[in-house]
């Protein structure tokens, strides 16, 4: 298989070997492949993870991962620093020899762990 390029002159030139090895588009900015990638083309999921096709290949959907992501990692912050003030206030709750109404503190672990959203109700010891 033999790629060309045209140069200044407008006379088609075979690539050099550095070149073969990924084609770079110079009229389509961003689109490139891999020339063993012709012969066992690789899945979805692979062009997505590889860096050669990550430019141009899906990338709504690339984008919606990545927010996607950032809003985990975000949800989960907030999670620890929810149960860091949480377990301060227990802290400081026992330190000033304030004890917690069983119920309550049952509530609070049920609506923050959300089973009470999931249609269980929550059981009081």
């Amino acid at each position: 298989m033999a790629f060309y390029r045209l140069n200044a002159k407008g006379v088609y030139i075979p690539m050099t070997r550095e070149e073969k090895e990924i084609i770079k588009s110079k009229v389509l900015p961003g689109f490139q492949f891999r020339i063993s990638d012709l012969a066992q083309p690789p899945t979805v999921e692979e062009l997505i993870a590889d860096p050669v096709y990550q430019g141009f290949v899906l990338p709504g959907y690339q984008e919606a991962k990545r927010q996607a992501v950032a809003v985990e990692w975000q949800v989960a912050q907030e999670a620890q620093r929810a149960d860091l003030a949480e377990q301060r206030a227990l802290a400081a709750e026992s330190e000033a020899g304030i004890t917690p109404l069983r119920g309550v503190l049952s509530l609070r672990l049920y609506i923050r762990t959300g089973e009470m959203s999931q249609g269980h109700q929550p059981r009081f010891p």
